[in-house]
């Protein structure tokens, strides 16, 4: 099946659904956690033991990102 673009009112519809618009903040502050931390702290240990919770965080949240944009694809699309 071809995926069609979406038009401007799909896209905008799209750009600001409040579940998109919030889990786009969460990922956003799970990307400022690590860049405030790669500055701040230089220790492997630090590296080692916290950085991999933070890159966790912003995986999960990028995933959830991901399957809301899919969602919200289709269903304007009239696919669901």
């Amino acid at each position: 099946m071809k995926m069609e673009p979406l038009n401007n009112e799909q896209n905008i519809a799209f750009m600001n659904d409040p579940e998109r618009l919030e889990t786009e903040r969460e990922k956003n502050k799970a990307l400022e956690l690590i860049k405030s931390a790669v500055k701040h702290d230089g220790s492997a240990e630090y590296y080692l033991t916290v950085l991999p919770l933070y890159l966790k965080r912003l995986e999960a949240a990028t995933e959830k990102l991901t399957k809301i944009e899919a969602r919200l694809y289709c269903q304007l699309q009239g696919l669901v």
